[in-house]
């Protein structure tokens, strides 16, 4: 099935907001209730403000949400992605295969990109550094929560 993973330029319906919601990995869930009161308005609110955003599908269903938006002050691109536990159902090679392509886009419109993921979601990280971003061993702190720095486009 070298179609099953796919890829649609945003927004999500209702129903898929909640979907994603219903399916976010509980690590990502507990990142985003430190900021938003719901996954839900997490998912909308990220979605609204980027500039960029592609929706990875798995036979047709939301797996994965990429966007970015770009920072006004640095020039820079905020990458950011949500990603469901259905993930784990689609062919990981696949999934990278697709999530290369949306870097090729992302890079394209923001030549370099930086943001911050939870120091203790490992599995993030990993993704990251499949795509193509160096991942910093140092830590930063953002509201009382320790998080690694990422970049794309330059050495940081």
């Amino acid at each position: 099935m070298a179609n099953d993973v796919t890829y649609t330029s945003g927004p999500l319906d209702e129903a898929e907001i909640e979907m994603m919601a219903r399916d976010l990995r509980p690590i990502e869930r507990e990142d985003v209730l430190r900021t938003f009161p719901s996954v839900e308005d997490a998912i909308q609110s990220c979605c609204q403000v980027s500039d960029y955003l592609r929706v990875i599908r798995f036979h047709g269903q939301p797996i994965s949400v990429y966007g970015a938006v770009h920072d006004r002050e640095t020039g820079y691109g905020v990458p950011w992605m949500l990603t469901t536990e259905l993930r784990s159902f689609a062919h990981p090679v696949r999934v990278l295969r697709v999530g290369r392509e949306l870097m090729a886009e992302m890079i394209s419109l923001f030549p370099v990109m930086h943001n911050i993921v939870p120091i203790e979601d490992v599995e993030a990280c990993s993704l990251l550094q499949g795509l193509g971003f160096e991942v910093l061993d140092s830590v930063v702190q953002s509201g009382g929560y320790d998080y690694r720095p990422f970049w794309y486009g330059r050495a940081a």
